[in-house]
């Protein structure tokens, strides 16, 4: 084939493959609107929903075995601007109903002592949680700055559709505070669903040890973390969190831990519906 030949083939290839290559979505717009969708949604969770807790908490030895376990579940409400937790389970059962009687005599009190607070101890209170949920919502609308991201191509989810995006760190990014700073040495995964734009499975890896705080906190290289969301109704909330870690807390004390929380039966009744008894949960 001659060289003029030749070149008018690969121009004809380049032209039919151009419909398909224009197609292809932008993986750092996919993220982008996953993090607007999510902060959309953000507030109608708190404000909505109670749900279930199931906090399974491992510290572990320097060979990562079990060194002792923490198993609680909880119901978690929005009370007066903060959520508040009305426990269930201990130890992978249910309370008995002597202890549960005992348990909700406790939550009732603090519930009470919620609407004896002070306009001032309320403020305080609410203020607390909310610079709290400021500082996550803030480092993650960071992300799409933080990261550059390849679309991988798509999976199947929970039987919806989604992107597979992968995410490393981007040269050149300077972190706004401590919480983004654990971004500058993350490698990433993200699957974001192609129909409602949020992310439902999220897994990430620390490439490599990050100091905190002048008491040099450091978390160390290897930490994985991932998260889930399901959709409720016309909501998307959380399902799952896990994470494994080690971290040192200046030259001498080291802590190992893994921990899981799980998140189900998403419901729109107060806390003062469930101590009646009026308990629907999906």
């Amino acid at each position: 084939m001659s060289r003029s030949s030749s070149a008018v083939a690969v121009s004809i290839l380049l032209v039919a493959a151009a419909p398909e290559l224009a197609a292809q979505p932008d993986p750092h717009e996919i993220v982008r609107r996953a993090v607007a969708a999510y902060e959309g949604q953000h507030d109608q969770i708190a404000l909505r929903y109670s749900f279930i807790e199931h906090v399974d908490k491992k510290d572990l030895d320097t060979n990562g075995r079990v060194e002792k376990r923490e198993i609680k579940t909880h119901e978690v409400f929005m009370c007066d601007g903060t959520p508040i937790r009305r426990l269930i389970a201990e130890k992978g059962r249910p309370l008995s109903p002597e202890e549960l009687r005992t348990n909700d005599e406790g939550f009732r009190k603090a519930l009470e002592a919620r609407k004896k607070e002070s306009p001032k101890e309320r403020a305080k209170r609410i203020r607390e949680f909310e610079e709290t949920r400021t500082r996550y919502d803030k480092a993650i609308r960071e992300i799409p700055d933080a990261f550059q991201f390849k679309l991988l191509g798509e999976e199947p989810v929970n039987g919806r559709p989604a992107w597979v995006i992968e995410a490393t760190p981007r040269p050149g990014y300077r972190p706004i505070d401590r919480y983004s700073k654990l971004y500058t040495q993350v490698h990433g995964r993200l699957w974001i669903d192609r129909a409602d734009h949020q992310w439902v499975r999220l897994e990430a890896e620390l490439l490599d040890p990050i100091w905190f705080g002048w008491i040099l906190v450091r978390i160390g290289k290897g930490a994985h973390v991932k998260m889930e969301q399901m959709k409720v109704d016309d909501v998307w909330v959380p399902r799952l969190l896990w994470y494994t870690a080690s971290a040192r807390v200046g030259l001498i004390v080291t802590y190992n831990v893994e921990e899981e929380f799980k998140y189900q039966g998403y419901k729109e009744l107060g806390p003062e519906s469930v101590l009646a008894g009026r308990v629907r949960r999906r």
